[in-house]
């Protein structure tokens, strides 16, 4: 058996696809959720959208939309996608959070 692979050198060396296709929970479904460069849009892997990261409206509606389907998850939904809506609604609040209190 080899030794254990130096992980940031592997890590540095992929680029986001293979590391994406390599990996158990993010090759089944939609990317992570991710600000575009300049913070100024982020997009939603829960949701597999965008919105721009000053319209409150929109961040509302899309905490309220991934609220309803968090709290409706039954046990077929893995803990993996539970995950994600959760670190979705905890990124959108604190998202509404910092608009209210510039």
């Amino acid at each position: 058996m080899g030794s254990e692979p130096n992980w940031d050198d592997y890590f540095s060396g992929l680029s986001f696809s293979e590391y994406k296709n390599k990996s158990p929970f993010l090759s089944q479904g939609a990317y992570p959720t991710v600000y575009n460069e300049d913070n100024t849009w982020i997009y939603l892997g829960s949701l597999d959208l965008g919105v721009k990261t000053d319209n409150r409206k929109r961040l509302e509606e899309f905490f309220e939309e991934i609220k309803i389907v968090y709290l409706s998850c039954d046990e077929d939904v893995s803990e993996y996608k539970k995950a994600q809506f959760k670190a979705d609604m905890d990124e959108l609040e604190e998202l509404i959070y910092k608009i209210d209190n510039p």
